[in-house]
């Protein structure tokens, strides 16, 4: 695994989220899991370190596997058609990868996640949307008082 994201990692995935065969996934991917999971499955495709996204975006281990292996069916699927479509372009990475390849990155995927949660990174998803509420609350009340500390509110 790589370290951090940096903002042209950011933009090379969410280009890859806008591909065709990520688009190919479905509407089980899009709509069911929605396009956090879909950047976090992208990024762990790419090898990059995704211990930072499981926390921040909230991401539920279950639909991050099931956003993976929609993304792998598809690459998978769609390799005849995704050749074609680049074949005046270089093809990116994660298009390149063969079958084997791809279920091994799915495998590394469901350890490293298994991994994150033995090492005291399991967190409650209720928690963090109850702690987002009460940011959003605080800065509601801000916005009302603009002129008073915030520690008088």
């Amino acid at each position: 695994e790589s370290g951090q994201i940096t903002a042209s990692d950011v933009k090379t995935i969410v280009n890859l989220m806008q591909s065709g065969p990520i688009l190919a996934a479905g509407p089980t991917l899009w709509l069911k899991l929605g396009p956090e999971h879909i950047f976090t499955a992208i990024a762990a495709l790419l090898t990059f370190n995704i211990d930072s996204l499981l926390v921040t975006l909230s991401i539920s281990p279950v639909k991050l596997i099931d956003a993976v292996k929609l993304i792998i069916t598809s690459l998978i699927s769609n390799k005849s058609n995704r050749q074609r479509a680049y074949k005046s372009k270089t093809l990116p990475e994660i298009f390149n990868l063969e079958k084997d390849t791809l279920l091994q990155k799915s495998e590394q995927i469901k350890k490293a996640y298994k991994r994150h949660t033995s090492m005291g990174g399991n967190h409650n998803p209720a928690g963090v949307a109850k702690n987002h509420q009460s940011i959003a609350h605080q800065c509601r009340r801000r916005r009302m008082f603009p002129k008073v500390e915030s520690r008088l509110i």
